[in-house]
């Protein structure tokens, strides 16, 4: 079955079909900005005007947004792991991010590049993201839980945390907007490295829709708009491939 497919996504005539989005800081922001979330709007756009069908999109938390989808309220979800378990059949587009978290210090402190090495320290995270470390990983870790990067970058700086795990460009940007020193990172070494897709309802409807952004991803790979706008997260290629059963 290609991606390329000439799918026709099934009448429904009990409203529009919603896409449930997590709010990814720098990425896609709660004001509808950022830009996955561009991204984002240029595949619905698309898909838009190829169906005349309405598309809505919800912002929320990462948990809420996920809920919302495993709960049915929406057909889609975006951006998850691509080999994410949340409990319910589903299929994925092919993958268009990825997502890289590292492990932070104090400026001027030793770089941590494993979490074996945080045994014993405090940690911060922010609530409602995926880490490895709510797993057995984090056993012996001090995890502080926090309601968001804003918070524990000033909670590493003020000496109240050993270290965080965080996206780069997100604590780049919250150093730059408050001034200071960035934290200290093995940039070699992620603990998290991870392919994003949507994410759909493994039926009918949603088959058709992870064909049809597929293949939207697809066609943006090619005109390098992926490039512009995620930067050096985007995924330049893949093996195509049909929607997986998860």
């Amino acid at each position: 079955m290609s991606l390329h497919c000439q799918a026709q996504v099934p009448t429904q005539q009990d409203g529009p079909i919603n896409f449930s989005l997590m709010i990814i800081p720098v990425y896609i922001e709660e004001n509808k900005s950022g830009p996955m979330y561009e991204v984002h709007q240029q595949i619905l756009g698309a898909l838009s005007a190829k169906f005349n069908r309405v598309f809505d999109t919800t912002i929320s938390p990462p948990l809420r947004a996920q809920q919302n989808f495993v709960a049915g309220r929406a057909q889609a979800l975006m951006p998850d792991f691509c080999d994410a378990n949340i409990g319910v059949p589903f299929v994925h587009s092919v993958p268009f991010a990825r997502v890289v978290r590292y492990i932070l210090t104090p400026a001027n402190s030793p770089s941590i590049n494993s979490y074996s090495a945080l045994k014993g320290k405090k940690v911060g995270l922010v609530r409602g993201y995926a880490y490895d470390l709510e797993g057995k990983a984090g056993e012996g870790i001090e995890l502080i839980w926090t309601t968001s990067q804003r918070q524990t970058v000033r909670m590493l700086r003020n000496g109240r945390l050993d270290a965080i795990v965080a996206n780069l460009d997100e604590v780049a940007q919250i150093v730059q907007s408050e001034g200071g020193q960035m934290p200290n990172v093995d940039i070699g070494h992620p603990v998290l490295d991870r392919s994003l897709c949507y994410v759909f309802h493994d039926n009918q409807l949603g088959r058709h829709l992870a064909l049809e952004v597929s293949g939207q991803i697809i066609e943006l790979r090619r005109q390098g708009k992926l490039a512009d706008s995620i930067g050096q997260n985007h995924i330049p290629d893949f093996l195509p491939a049909k929607p997986e059963v998860r």
